[in-house]
């Protein structure tokens, strides 16, 4: 019996050896496992936090591409107006320059009225030669007026019979009342 109680309490020992080494083992992959858990859960943190992060930069981005965008669309509005006000400014100058270009298309038809007026008064006068004197250009205009500033401006009136041609040489100016012309071709 003793041995039979030897082999027993051996193998009693070697159980409980045997059960502390797998409370052992048991405990060791228990805390192993607490750390890694642990340590997933500090990844899993990690990785919300990095989440949240990533989150806030995109709603910043959101937020600034939104600025961005109503400042494209509002600059794109300015542009549009500066655009519209440079078209009516165009247009107004336009309308300026046309309307200057028509002052001047009216003054020069006015002076040029004028000058025909006051050249027909002149051939009725009997002053000038012809009533087409001076339309020859700026040049023939010119030379005319010159020319007949070198001869004697003076005139006599002519009688009642003379020839237009001796109305032009005459040096006499002709009575307002009367015209060179009208004598010359109406003698009474």
């Amino acid at each position: 019996m003793t041995r039979k109680k030897h082999k027993q309490r051996a193998l009693e020992e070697q159980e409980v050896s045997f059960q502390r080494l797998v409370a052992k083992r048991l405990e060791s992959q228990a805390e192993e496992h607490h750390k890694a858990m642990a340590k997933k859960e500090d990844d899993i943190k990690a990785g919300r936090k990095a989440l949240r992060k990533m989150d806030d930069k995109l709603q910043r981005a959101r937020e600034k591409y939104d600025e961005k965008v109503c400042d494209y669309e509002e600059l794109v509005l300015r542009m549009e107006e500066q655009k519209f006000e440079a078209m009516q400014n165009m247009r107004e100058k336009d309308v300026v320059v046309f309307e200057e270009g028509q002052d001047r298309v009216r003054d020069a038809l006015k002076q040029t009225k004028e000058a025909k007026k006051a050249r027909a008064d002149k051939f009725m006068n009997g002053e000038v030669s012809n009533a087409l004197a001076g339309f020859r250009g700026p040049a023939g205009g010119a030379m005319a007026k010159a020319s007949r500033g070198a001869r004697d401006t003076t005139r006599t009136p002519p009688s009642p019979r003379t020839p237009l041609s001796a109305c032009r040489r005459s040096s006499a100016p002709a009575p307002p009342a009367e015209s060179c012309v009208s004598r010359c071709l109406y003698p009474h």
